[in-house]
């Protein structure tokens, strides 16, 4: 992670600062001086201040708490629920007032107009794409449990489905069942018999699935948009062992569905329940489109084992190991990256940055009602290979000869806890410098020994993922093409990269190296014969997803997801608008779904705000869980560390204890979701 004012910044204060997001600091281990250290954080406190000086950015370090006055609103219903642009929406609810914007999919220039707390009307724009309607004032926002229809300038057409067959035929509450057939494009309710609640997921005009809800009893599977339905031939069995897929024609009719829900997906301290998110804990297997493999397991290595803890993808989602829809929820432990290759403790590759040493809390965190924790690594400690920093001092990036074990002692004692496990990339550098801060890319002379490494360690480990590398950026020292070198390392090079060492001595290093792109890490990893779930970043430090889905590279197990860094927008002040926008907003939110869309999960792995003493509220953290628990997007939240710093921090102490602002919200929100 890197904090998004201080990155982005550093390009128009390049005569003052390093010119490049990767060495700025953070309050956190992406720091030019050396990390938190165990004395205390002056110098990095020192250096945050100058930055601070020099930006004058209140969001960037730390700003003025929120004042009171803007509620938390909630959309309970709308009518019409379908319309061309032009149409006056009414929106029941509660929160409106002092709402300012108003979204209706795609389209984020709806005219609002507020009439009282408990009801608004927003006229549909020009741009409007069929989606969720939201209201959003300065802190908060707030998206509509169901969809409106847009019909565009006119009346427009839905297709007639067919229904050809699904798969499974029988399963559980929370099983995702795949449905094959024709015209799914525009469907938007499901139903299992009598449960008309069914969450749906439209991959293409021809695949589409649909969750199980609770209350389910089994019958046929339908299909609706505004103007047609259509019926499987064959009944689903709800309670039963999944069973082989069904076949057939479906019948159909021209019932119009359409519907508003009462309840509100907004992400409020009261929360609720995410459509389909299960248990992270379950038995059997992880199997999924394209690819093979059991959730339990064993290996003669240490971090290799963990019995029932299996997750895969399954089309656009996560399933676990009895194939139930899993939102994964959790949050970043930082230690491992920095402490062992700045040396400061042999003894203990974490830091203690937890507030304890050898690792994080595990029951504190499972508190929370976490299922995942991210563990940032540095492939130098991993592979223990001698590296120089800029003041040409030698390294030895694993003091203690423990780094392997400790990181796999994390990974069993997270297993222990009933928690998948996130293995990223974090810090990597070519030839023999010292991976002491973020480079552009992962590189050629390492990472991919790294990534073997790795997954021959946690191969038989299928709670564990492996995300490639934390957050490119391609605005430094770089010629060609952007997206085609970071995705397939073509069409582009190098000529130098940013180096430091403990006393701070920031270089631009100019020397030409080679990247390790993304399809380089895939096959890496796919050769080992590892199906664990790798996870794919984007460029401006995982913020941009405008060309991911042009450029991405491909898995042949299809067990890929999309990763995006969810951080206010650069430049805004904490209390505006703006501030609670993340990057590349609205179109950021279209590019998610886009890759929904197109069958891909995505899980934004970090996000962070503002947690400094007296804070109230979350803004930038509500807009992105709201839209997350609407549109099945994963969440993990940096960092579950007791750095004191002011932005982007959950924790005060060993216990668990969140933060003002940012912690006490995100804690809300994962408790507030079933386990």
């Amino acid at each position: 992670m890197q904090d998004t004012n201080e990155v982005l910044a550093s390009r128009a204060l390049a005569f003052a600062v390093p010119p490049s997001r990767a060495t700025l600091p953070l309050g956190r281990s992406a720091h030019v001086a050396p990390g938190p250290s165990k004395a205390g954080m002056g110098a990095r406190s020192i250096w945050i201040g100058s930055l601070c000086f020099a930006l004058s950015l209140a969001s960037a370090c730390g700003g003025a708490s929120a004042a009171a006055g803007n509620p938390q609103q909630g959309i309970t219903g709308f009518s019409p629920t379908s319309g061309a642009s032009g149409t006056s929406v009414t929106l029941t609810g509660t929160g409106f007032t002092g709402s300012t914007r108003a979204w209706v999919g795609g389209g984020h220039d709806a005219v609002l107009k507020v009439i009282s707390s408990t009801q608004a009307t927003v006229t549909v724009p020009a741009d409007a794409t069929t989606g969720a309607i939201a209201v959003l004032n300065p802190t908060h926002s707030a998206f509509s449990p169901s969809s409106f229809t847009f019909t565009g300038a006119a009346s427009s057409s839905y297709p007639q489905q067919s229904i050809s067959g699904f798969s499974p035929v029988s399963g559980t509450v929370g099983t995702v069942v795949t449905v094959k057939g024709s015209g799914f494009t525009g469907s938007s309710a499901a139903w299992i018999g009598s449960a008309h609640n069914a969450g749906l997921r439209v991959v293409s005009d021809t695949v589409a699935q649909i969750t199980v809800p609770s209350g389910a009893q089994g019958g046929q599977i339908a299909l609706l948009n505004a103007q047609h339905a259509a019926f499987s031939s064959e009944s689903f069995t709800v309670g039963a062992t999944a069973a082989s897929s069904s076949g057939g024609s479906s019948s159909s009719s021209s019932s119009s569905s359409s519907s508003s829900s009462s309840s509100s997906s907004s992400s409020s301290s009261s929360g609720s329940s995410s459509s389909g998110s299960s248990s992270s804990s379950s038995s059997g297997s992880g199997s999924s489109s394209g690819s093979s493999g059991s959730g339990s397991s064993s290996s003669s290595g240490s971090g290799g084992t963990t019995g029932a803890l299996s997750i895969r993808v399954q089309g656009n989602q996560f399933v676990n190991g009895s194939e139930q829809v899993v939102q994964l929820r959790g949050v970043n432990f930082s230690g491992f990256e920095f402490v062992a290759i700045q040396g400061w403790d042999p003894s203990d590759p974490s830091g203690a940055q937890g507030g304890q040493a050898y690792g994080p809390n595990w029951a504190a965190i499972k508190s929370w009602h976490a299922n995942v924790v991210r563990i940032p690594l540095n492939e130098a400690s991993w592979l223990d290979y001698s590296c120089t920093d800029t003041g040409g001092v030698v390294h030895n990036p694993d003091p203690g000869g423990n780094y392997k074990s400790s990181v796999e002692t994390q990974v069993s004692e997270a297993n222990a806890a009933g928690l998948y496990v996130i293995l990223d990339l974090h810090w990597a550098a070519p030839g023999t410098a010292c991976p002491m801060l973020q480079t552009q890319m992962a590189d050629a002379d390492h990472s991919l020994s790294f990534w073997t490494s790795i997954a021959n360690q946690f191969k038989n480990n299928p709670s564990v993922m492996f995300e490639l590398y934390n957050e490119p950026f391609f605005d430094f020292d770089f010629s060609g093409n952007s997206w085609s070198y970071m995705m397939q390392g073509t069409s582009g090079s190098f000529t130098g990269y940013p180096a430091t060492g403990n006393s701070g001595n920031w270089q631009n290093v100019q020397q030409s190296w080679a990247v390790a792109s993304y399809q380089q890490m895939i096959n890496t990893v796919r050769a080992t014969g590892a199906n664990n779930v790798v996870l794919v970043g984007t460029m401006q430090y995982t913020q941009d997803l405008s060309s991911w889905l042009a450029y991405r590279p491909s898995d042949p197990l299809g067990q890929m997801a999309a990763t995006w860094h969810a951080y206010p927008t650069y430049g805004t002040t904490w209390g505006t608008y703006d501030y609670s926008q993340p990057n590349f907003s609205p179109q950021i939110f279209t590019e998610v779904q886009n890759i929904l869309a197109a069958g891909i999960p995505v899980i934004a792995t970090e996000t962070g705000d503002q947690d400094s003493s007296g804070t109230v509220g979350s803004p930038l953290v509500s807009t992105v869980t709201a839209f997350a628990d609407k549109n099945g997007v994963s969440v993990v939240g940096w960092a579950w560390d007791v750095w004191g710093d002011a932005n982007n921090v959950l924790i005060t102490d060993v216990s668990g204890a969140p933060t003002d602002g940012y912690g006490q919200f995100f804690q809300s929100w994962m408790v507030n979701h079933a386990q």
